[in-house]
């Protein structure tokens, strides 16, 4: 089992720096910070944790194909408004970026 995220610092991110889209558009990749509240997270890992614990004895953690579209607790994180905030802002950069480079 999980242990809650209780201590430290707890700030959570809504938006892409330009700075991070810079380090986006170098590296092709972003490592964004927190994106969910302490208790959005506590809850999300006990379901990960329980849905792991009802795993048969033949199946590991890294068989679950795409749980997150399977299941719809899951899906409900991946589709919160503040991930696609930061997707839809990386994704006009990508845009961007490929259309730059069409007309150059």
């Amino acid at each position: 089992m999980s242990t809650p995220i209780t201590e430290g610092d707890w700030e959570v991110e809504t938006t892409v720096s330009d700075a991070q889209l810079d380090f986006y558009r170098e590296h092709g990749y972003l490592k964004f910070g927190r994106v969910f509240t302490k208790p959005e997270l506590n809850t999300l890992r006990e379901h990960v944790d329980d849905m792991i614990a009802s795993l048969s004895e033949d199946k590991r953690p890294e068989q679950m194909d795409v749980p997150h579209f399977q299941n719809p607790f899951l899906f409900k994180y991946l589709a919160h408004p503040r991930v696609f905030g930061c997707h839809r802002t990386i994704h006009r950069c990508r845009y961007r970026s490929v259309v730059e480079s069409f007309y150059q």
